[in-house]
């Protein structure tokens, strides 16, 4: 099998604060969830404001 990723990229991400989860949703339609601990979802919030700041990634925030 042959996994081409180079065409594939993250379109989205919805950051929900309550439930402290990310959803990423993928070019390809894939979608992952990524739950974390309070401490994993604050390092995550850095990581992915920074990241979109520098990406055209549509972000979305949910829970509030």
């Amino acid at each position: 099998m042959h996994l081409d990723i180079l065409d594939e990229y993250v379109e989205k991400i919805k950051i929900d604060v309550v439930a402290r989860k990310f959803y990423m949703y993928g070019s390809d339609g894939s979608e992952i969830e990524i739950p974390c601990d309070a401490d994993q979802f604050m390092n995550m919030l850095v990581v992915a404001r920074d990241w979109t700041d520098q990406a055209d990634v549509e972000v979305e925030y949910a829970g509030h």
